[in-house]
This record gives structure tokens, sequence and C-alpha cells, in this order.
């Protein structure tokens, strides 16, 4: 399975967070769309740009195109840099059902929120947060000992996993991670 890398954060009202309206680009409203790792699927054709999706700002996608290996947007609503202003900065949302996924794909947010349990059938904790910081893709677990910090790989995690399912297996014995606990 490999890990499509949309957001970072919950999903909220099945609105999955997918960047922050960066930089302007040109001189009609087009912008930059950053904190991304990879491009904007192409599927994704509705935006709310605000701290809460239900709060937001509703846009629609007009064109995209990709420089440099960002992406830039140009909405229906923003024809100017003065408009664009008034977003710039702010998080970028998209419906979730507009992320187009393959079977042998997942969404770093439909793991948020599973529980992980041990090769012993001992639970782990809860995934509260999913991120990479170059190497992996990193687990981030919490529960009453505090949070742990586990690289989504094999030789921890049982990668054939169920998307649906609530729960996740490790492969290892929960006491190969005694010492790397930390306070939450």
């Amino acid at each position: 399975m490999t890990a499509k890398r949309v957001s970072k954060t919950n999903v909220t009202d099945q609105w999955i967070k997918i960047g922050i309206v960066g930089k302007a680009h040109g001189l009609y409203g087009a912008f930059f769309l950053s904190g991304r790792d990879s491009e904007l699927d192409d599927s994704v054709s509705d935006l709310r740009v605000g701290e809460k999706p239900g709060q937001g700002k509703s846009l629609r996608i007009k064109s995209r195109k990709s420089h440099n290996g960002r992406t830039i947007i140009q909405t229906q609503e923003i024809s100017g840099r003065d408009q664009l202003d008034e977003i710039k900065g702010k998080i970028v949302w998209c419906p979730r059902d507009q992320i187009a996924v393959d079977e042998q794909e997942y969404l770093w947010d439909d793991l948020i929120g599973k529980s992980v349990i041990d090769a012993n059938d001992q639970p782990m904790g809860v995934i509260e947060r999913m991120n990479n910081y170059g190497a992996s893709d990193i687990v981030e677990l919490l529960d009453g000992r505090g949070r742990l910090s586990i690289p989504f790989v094999p030789s921890y995690f049982d990668m054939n996993f169920d998307a649906d399912s609530n729960e996740l297996r490790l492969v290892v014995s929960a006491d190969v991670f005694d010492e790397s606990w930390e306070e939450a």
C-alpha cells in the first residue's frame, strides 16, 4: 500500500486540509497551493478557504497548472491580487470524495483515529496524527502513557491492512517501544 498524502490533519465533516493559500502567481488572482509535497489531483474542483471548512469561503477551480512541481490554482471567484490578499495564508480544504484513491492507496486522514495493537494483541494507542520528515511516514500515537512516534514501515506495521478497519496491527511487540514514549 502507498500513501497519498493530501493532509496532515483530521478530516473535518468530510473536508480535508490540502494546503495553504500561498503567494500570488501573476496579476489575476492565481496562487500557489503551499504546504504540499505533491501536485493537486485533477479530480478536485471545489475548495473552501478558512480556519474551518464549514465557515470557509467557497471557491471553484477554474484552472490549475504546475510550476517546478508546485500547484498553481486560478479560481472563478478571485480575479485579482487584491482579492487574493484577503485569503493569503489561510487553510485550503477540499471535499473528501473528490480525492481519487486507488485500491492499494490510503489517505493519511483515513488512518487518524484508528487504534493500533501490537503483535500480541495489546492496545498501543490511537493514531493522533501522521507526518513525514523525509525518510518515511510517521504514525503518532497517543494514549495514557503519552505520545509515541513510529515509522510507518513494514518493519513495524502490517501493511496489508484494510483501510476501512478501525485498527492497525504492529508486527512487533509493544516492548520494542518501551523507551520511546514521550509525555503528552
